[in-house]
């Protein structure tokens, strides 16, 4: 038996080391502004000519950091005013919240800070960041928050993105599947783009960010990056008009473009809680 666990963690040491190694080389390449002078061992990283600036404790934290923020700046344009974002890692939730499975949140992001639970996985790891950096991101360059399916969407996409990009560091091939059940929760597009807050089950918690994401990843197919961005921005500054106005009128959307959306975010097959028609 403790052959075998020795034999257990000696793999997952390997891995560990291999993705880290791959992790430093993309960094690498990619190139990038990162030190040590932050507080109490804190790294600091600069990005888009310093108008991004994380502080990431613990250090060790910075690559995955560093990944995942230069992941979300594909997408999302930085601050127009040079901004700093504290990275932090929070303390594991109690045992019995553990046991019972009621521990804290993953990640969340408030004003200018994230706080992650301790997470072994760096692919995971990644997602989370880049979930969270989009927020950050979204809540610096607009006045307000964007309707609820269209900040989880977009923040799925991007954490998407850079687990993908952790994951090519490790030679790890990834396969995105939906949450289990997600189907029997699902929602219509009027109700997903109607909800204002997360509310229900694990189920449907899960299929309102699955197909939060998908519903972003049809609009940001359809209309390409810098359409996405104004399309953004409109329904982030008051007064917001309605989800559909601005497709229909600026990007001439008509009903037959949003019956392809609904199908998009669709499951494969019938809600096996709503007997067929």
């Amino acid at each position: 038996m403790l052959d075998g666990m020795n034999a257990k963690h000696s793999i997952l040491a390997a891995r560990a080391v291999r993705w880290m190694a791959g992790l430093l080389l993309w960094l690498a390449a990619e190139g990038g502004s990162a030190g040590t002078g932050g507080p109490d061992g804190a790294a600091v990283l600069e990005f888009a000519d310093g108008r991004v600036r994380c502080v990431v404790e613990p250090g060790p934290l910075a690559g995955a950091a560093e990944l995942a923020m230069k992941t979300a700046l594909r997408t999302l344009p930085p601050p127009e005013a040079p901004s700093t974002l504290a990275v932090r890692l929070l303390p594991p939730p109690p045992f019995y919240k553990r046991w019972f499975g009621a521990g804290s949140p993953h990640g969340m992001q408030r004003e200018d800070e994230i706080a992650l639970q301790p997470e072994a996985d760096g692919v995971k790891l990644a997602f989370r960041l880049g979930h969270e950096m989009s927020h950050w991101l979204v809540a610096k360059s607009n006045p307000r928050r964007p309707p609820l399916w269209l900040d989880e969407g977009l923040a799925q996409r991007i954490g998407a993105q850079a687990a993908a990009a952790a994951g090519r560091t490790e030679k790890r091939g990834l396969a995105r599947t939906p949450p289990d059940g997600w189907e029997a929760c699902a929602l219509t597009l009027d109700e997903l783009t109607g909800l204002g807050d997360y509310g229900g089950s694990p189920a449907a918690s899960g299929a309102f960010y699955w197909q939060a994401e998908r519903l972003v990843d049809a609009l940001c197919e359809r209309l390409g990056r810098d359409d996405f961005l104004a399309y953004l921005s409109i329904l982030s500054t008051p007064p917001v008009p309605g989800w559909q106005a601005p497709l229909r009128g600026r990007w001439w959307f008509n009903d037959s473009d949003f019956e392809a959306l609904a199908r998009a975010i669709a499951p494969s097959t019938p809600n096996p809680t709503v007997p067929p028609k």
